[in-house]
């Protein structure tokens, strides 16, 4: 089904965007605090392959 292929890519590079800004960004730039997830102790794409890796997920080689 087209619909759920969409939604599925679209909510996986919106959190993939979303846990680059986390160690990308100041607390002032995100208007939250920036390294949230790691503090919370939770596993992201940029802590798991690194930041240049998930970078390079998303924008492609």
């Amino acid at each position: 089904d087209y619909a759920y292929e969409f939604g599925k890519n679209f909510g996986m590079a919106f959190q993939l965007i979303d846990d680059l800004l986390d160690v990308t960004s100041t607390d002032d730039d995100l208007g939250k605090p920036a390294t949230a997830d790691l503090k919370l102790g939770l596993s992201t794409a940029p802590h798991i392959v690194g930041k240049d890796a998930a970078f390079e997920l998303f924008h492609g080689p």
